[in-house]
C-alpha cells in the first residue's frame, strides 16, 4: 500500500505514508487513533490509496482509512508492511456527550524494532 505525498514543490521528495510521517514527528511506538492519522494525512498533503483528492477531507479520510485499516488487520490485531509493524488495541473512551465509546488505537513501530 503506497500513500503518496503532493509535491508542493519540486525539491519535496515524496516518502510512503503514515507510519513514516509518524517517525519524521517522533511519534513511533506512541497509541494514535484513525482521526489522528487522518488529520496528520491532511496536514502533510498525504492522499491515501484509492482516495481521490476532492475528498481529502476528514471526515471522507477517517471513513477511507477505517476501510483500508480493516482489510489489512483482518481478524488479527497486529501486521507489518513495508518495513513497518502495526498494532491495534480498542480501547473505552468518553466522547463529547459523556458516553462510553470503544474505539482502535494504532501504534506503529519499526519492524525490526521492538514497541
Amino acid at each position: 500500500m503506497v500513500f503518496e505525498r503532493v509535491r508542493r514543490s519540486p525539491q519535496d521528495h515524496i516518502e510512503q505514508g503514515p507510519p513514516w510521517e509518524l517517525q519524521e514527528q517522533g511519534k513511533l511506538g506512541q497509541q494514535v487513533s484513525a482521526s489522528e492519522i487522518t488529520e496528520m494525512c491532511i496536514e502533510e498533503n498525504i492522499i491515501m490509496p484509492g482516495l481521490s483528492p476532492d475528498k481529502n477531507t476528514e471526515s471522507e479520510g477517517k471513513k477511507h482509512l477505517g476501510r483500508i485499516l480493516k482489510k489489512l488487520f483482518e481478524d488479527e490485531n497486529e501486521f507489518v508492511l513495508e518495513g513497518y509493524k502495526a498494532e491495534r488495541e480498542q480501547v473505552a473512551e468518553e466522547n463529547f456527550a459523556g458516553n462510553r465509546q470503544y474505539i482502535y488505537r494504532y501504534r506503529f513501530t519499526r519492524a525490526d524494532q521492538k514497541a
